[in-house]
């Protein structure tokens, strides 16, 4: 019902836009925010969160190989639950043995896999594999052997993603193929291919903290250089002759491209802006990039309306918006000689500039750290990257049908040990990154505002503008030195959350931090993606953090509005206002509050609580 509604409000708004031209603007507006309502509410509804009537028995069609180890393959799988008779997408794991079987994209196969929602973790700012799984149109998991293999179907032609697959496999063989240093070739097959499975920690970490870390992830950069390439070639061959030629030859490079890096998602993304924006260019018409950018947008999210919530799509919307609106604002204040290398050192600076602006605020609310020296480690990253696919990619190419063209591959693998070694001598000067910074989605959408104020009072050079920026800097200023009195004015801070099904207690006091679970050794090998945003907000001392097990408390439940109790198997602890008494397995871990204390209980999330203790 609810979706019959929302058709009908849209189609009456479209007959609005027809009938009242004085008001057109108006019910486009409405008209689109009214459909992309629609397409969310229809795309959630894949997403069966409380469906329990799963079968033994399911159909399963393959649509991408993610990631290919040593012991396991992960696919994504379109899948048709025969005792629900729903269709979703799932994350598929077959274990790899000796005589295991090999599937393809396109390969449909009847198995005996009961898959299941992805699990949902409600600790506070901890990353949500059912969320970020969610924003990829994934939402459930299953794992598969061969003997759980009822029937295959070899399907492969009908799949573009089948060529793509068996291509990118081919130029990452190519690549491993040449001579040199092994880590630098790594690097290489994740920047010329996007198969980043074979990156180490060590690695990423290098190029997260210069700031760089945007060259390992094929996304806008790879593509815009292969874009700004063959508009250069045609442009040099062709002239001003043709563009509606010229515009084809360059959108079928961008997805041949695509094609090649196994129509990565990130790809397809940034194949589908440039195409728009070419599209445009050829048209002639005077609508400008920013309408470019957005029609690719409502394109791309009209398919897959959850990307909206995905980190790559709004890094790589957020950096093309400020390198457009003030890359060249930038290149005119700090340009200062027209000395050629003087003026392409400029030209960098300040696209790095505009593209870092405009992507902090998410650095900041994602990964809580901020590279000091970013605008350093692009200058040369960079015009070191531009070689690498301009020699590399045709390179990778040619290797992979003529292997003799191999020691030629020493080439970008020497580039790509020069730029990894300037990353690392940047990473070891004073304040290279700055960690531990903790953002609130409030302050999150505050700092977004305040970066749209001060670009606009850039352009424009107005008044009002850097006054509302200047504004929003000091109320949060404000909302920060508030989080931090309300902090210091606990006793105790008892957290009821979930992980894996399982209830997870934690118990904050000062700068240390108790944490008991079922699973709390995968919490400690975890604890990066579970708890560091919580150590951050909460001023944790990394060295006060305890684990521990919780396997005699069975069940957390709350009465009434202001009662949680914490049953154990002899059901004696509890919790109330007037006093709080929490007894585990170990007498000298009890917690014990008298009736002169101020208890609050706050919701959190779903099946989440705090316990406030003042």
């Amino acid at each position: 019902m609810p979706t019959v509604v929302l058709l009908a409000v849209f189609l009456f708004l479209i007959s609005g836009f027809l009938a009242f031209q004085n008001y057109r603007g108006f019910f486009a507006h409405v008209s689109f925010y009214f459909l992309g309502y629609f397409l969310f509410d229809t795309e959630n509804k894949y997403f069966l969160r409380n469906q329990t009537n799963y079968s033994d028995v399911s159909v399963a069609r393959v649509k991408r190989i993610l990631k290919d180890s040593d012991t396991y393959v992960q696919l994504k799988v379109s899948v048709f639950d025969l005792a629900s008779t729903h269709l979703f997408e799932a994350i598929l794991f077959v274990n790899k043995s000796k005589d295991s079987i090999i599937l393809w994209p396109g390969d449909v196969l009847l198995s005996q896999t009961r898959f299941q929602p992805i699990e949902d973790v409600t600790i506070p700012y901890a990353f949500s594999p059912s969320q970020y799984y969610k924003s990829k149109g994934i939402s459930h998991t299953g794992f598969l052997n061969e003997a759980k293999v009822l029937y295959i179907e070899k399907n492969g032609f009908l799949s573009p993603y089948r060529p793509a697959w068996f291509l990118n496999r081919r130029l990452v063989e190519s690549i491993l193929q040449w001579p040199g240093d092994s880590k630098a070739k790594e690097i290489l097959i994740a920047l010329i291919s996007g198969t980043k499975d074979f990156l180490s920690e060590d690695v990423r970490t290098t190029y997260s903290d210069t700031g760089i870390i945007h060259v390992l992830a094929v996304s806008g950069l790879h593509t815009g250089l292969i874009y700004v390439l063959m508009s250069w070639i045609l442009n040099f061959v062709m002239g001003h002759r043709m563009p509606f030629l010229k515009s084809g030859i360059i959108i079928l490079s961008l997805w041949f491209y695509a094609l090649l890096t196994g129509f990565s998602p990130s790809v397809i993304r940034a194949a589908t802006m440039f195409s728009f924006i070419q599209i445009g260019q050829s048209l002639k018409r005077k609508t400008g990039i920013y309408h470019s950018l957005a029609i690719s947008a409502v394109t791309i999210l009209t398919f897959h309306p959850f990307l909206l919530f995905e980190i790559g799509f709004q890094l790589s919307y957020s950096a093309v918006l400020g390198i457009v609106m003030l890359s060249d604002k930038l290149y005119n204040m700090l340009s200062f000689s027209n000395q050629f290398v003087l003026d392409k050192i400029t030209r960098l600076l300040s696209v790095s500039i505009a593209a870092q602006l405009f992507t902090v605020p998410f650095s900041m609310y994602y990964f809580s750290q901020f590279p000091t020296y970013f605008f350093i480690a692009n200058i040369f990253a960079i015009p070191i990257v531009t070689l690498v696919i301009y020699v590399g990619f045709p390179l990778a190419l040619f290797c992979s049908v003529l292997p003799q063209l191999s020691p030629l591959g020493i080439i970008p693998v020497w580039l790509i040990q020069v730029n990894t070694y300037l990353a690392e001598c940047i990473q070891l000067l004073p304040l290279s990154v700055v960690k531990g910074i903790f953002i609130s989605p409030f302050q999150f959408f505050l700092l977004i505002i305040l970066v749209f104020m001060l670009s606009l009072s850039l352009i424009y050079r107005k008044k009002n503008y850097l006054f509302t920026g200047l504004l929003l800097i000091l109320f949060l200023q404000i909302t920060q030195i508030f989080h931090h009195l309300v902090r210091d004015k606990y006793i105790l801070k008892i957290g009821l959350f979930s992980y894996k099904e399982e209830p997870l207690l934690i118990l904050k006091s000062g700068s240390k931090m108790s944490i008991f679970s079922k699973y709390y050794q995968q919490l400690k090998k975890g604890e990066k993606l579970y708890l560091s945003k919580f150590k951050i907000m909460e001023k944790i001392d990394p060295n006060l953090v305890d684990f521990q097990s919780m396997s005699d408390l069975i069940q957390l439940q709350l009465s009434g509005e202001r009662q949680i109790n914490l049953l154990t198997k002899d059901k004696t602890s509890f919790i109330t206002d007037n006093s709080i008494v929490i007894n585990l397995k170990n007498p000298e871990q009890s917690y014990a509050f008298g009736t002169d204390v101020h208890l609050e209980i706050r919701k959190s999330n779903r099946n989440s609580y705090w316990i406030l203790v003042f």
